[in-house]
């Protein structure tokens, strides 16, 4: 091999090294940091905010109980405008109580923004939302949030969605009931019509960065494309007949690594030096507004220092959990240095909740660490795999391994140079 040629191979092989320590660094962390939900472009106009920019269309995890208007806004939280049922022709609107001027927060309004009649038999000042249905909403901030909407991945049985009318009735926002690789997947799974020359079913896809959309007809090249996300909802509409919306369907939702551990947590994200609260949840009846007597809490922990990177935030609320003096609970990391931890509470079964600033059991703002992720000052998430799982190495971990991939390349080409170099016949 000549040393240009030579030299090429190492190139090759250095941006190889190079990629393949930065792929892995990726896909640690989207195994790891639960499932997030881009909100994005500022909303500040009560109806029209440049369209559809910014409206998001999401799934709820399949749940048994149903939420209200009021509901989805505590669970989005400041950066909430509305929020949007749109089912089969019902297209209802909840204005939350952060909309900004000159949107009247508590308005319930119907497509064309007129005041509308609020659901019937729903608790809410607007309407409510069953297991099967999406969920519109808008935001005004530019970020990216982690929100939970809790539920059980069983608990919604099956559902027979009725055939399209005329205008818009039929038209159903649906949450996804799997985990699905292409549309076609997807109306496979629902019963869409896939044959004939009318009346096949279609799929549409909302994006809420550009607000455009794309329709996938069912049985057509347009529906063998993978789709987009599925922590999204969708919007369906079989006009020969009718949608069968059925879970626990392929998969569980949102996509976990792999299963088992329910004690397993790992924190991704940098700090933001603000306080925060954490509770166990014991016996983990699900409801915030329930502690059980004896639950081991702390409000107002003072974190790691602004800026503080995933594995000082672990550390952090490790050592409070561990500090707070309830007898039988504990927590310990994965290792020295890991951001991944695990929680002791002996034979009780808990969730893990977590709260931005000081809150206290029954009150406030509480995120249920699921797989999907609670944002209190980092993210945490619970994760569903084994603890022998390749853990998260943070942007300095990253760096030591795409590094260490450079240098043994390094090495290992220098040698072959020094092997491949001719030999020189020696002067007798």
């Amino acid at each position: 091999m000549s040393r240009t040629a030579l030299g090429t191979f190492t190139m090759v092989l250095l941006l190889i090294g190079a990629g393949a320590g930065a792929t892995l660094c990726q896909a640690q962390q989207q195994c790891l940091v639960g499932v997030q939900y881009p909100y994005t472009l500022p909303c500040s106009d009560q109806f029209g905010c440049g369209g559809q920019k910014g409206v998001n269309w999401l799934s709820l995890y399949p749940r048994s109980t149903r939420l209200t208007a009021e509901d989805l806004c505590n669970i989005v939280g400041s950066s909430a405008v509305w929020v949007g049922q749109k089912s089969s022709g019902e297209v209802l609107n909840y204005f939350c109580p952060t909309a900004p001027a000159p949107a009247t927060p508590g308005a319930c309004v119907d497509e064309l923004g007129n005041l509308a009649t609020p659901q019937a038999s729903c608790p809410s000042a607007c309407f409510c939302v069953d297991c099967f249905e999406g969920v519109a909403i808008r935001v005004k901030d530019n970020q990216t949030l982690a929100v939970n909407f809790g539920g059980s991945p069983s608990a919604c049985t099956g559902i027979v969605l009725g055939p399209p009318g005329s205008g818009t009735v039929g038209d159903w926002l649906v949450s996804m009931p799997g985990n699905f690789a292409t549309y076609q997947d997807y109306a496979n799974y629902i019963g869409l019509t896939s044959t004939g020359l009318v009346g096949r079913g279609t799929i549409t896809y909302q994006d809420p960065i550009s607000g455009s959309q794309i329709v996938a007809t069912a049985g057509t090249g347009s529906a063998a494309v993978p789709l987009p996300d599925n922590s999204r909802a969708y919007r369906l509409r079989n006009p020969s007949g009718s949608v069968t919306y059925n879970n626990p369907g392929v998969g569980l939702l949102p996509p976990a690594c792999v299963t088992t551990p329910t004690n397993h947590y790992c924190v991704l994200g940098t700090g933001n030096g603000t306080n925060y609260s954490w509770w166990i949840d014991l016996g983990a009846n699900q409801d915030p507004t329930l502690p059980t007597p004896g639950d081991p809490y702390l409000s107002n922990v003072t974190p790691a220092s602004s800026g503080s990177n995933s594995v000082d935030l672990a550390a952090n609320l490790v050592g409070s959990i561990n500090s707070s003096g309830f007898a039988g609970t504990s927590a310990v990391l994965d290792s020295t240095g890991s951001n991944c931890f695990t929680i002791n509470t002996g034979s009780t079964t808990f969730n893990l909740w977590v709260a931005t600033g000081n809150v206290v059991p029954g009150s406030g703002n509480w995120c249920a660490v699921t797989d999907h992720g609670c944002t209190y000052n980092p993210t945490i998430s619970l994760v569903t795999g084994s603890k022998t799982i390749v853990p998260a190495l943070g942007t300095v971990g990253c760096a030591v391994l795409v590094l260490m991939f450079l240098v043994t390349t390094t090495i290992l080409i220098r040698r072959r140079l020094r092997n491949t170099a001719p030999r020189m016949t020696a002067d007798l």
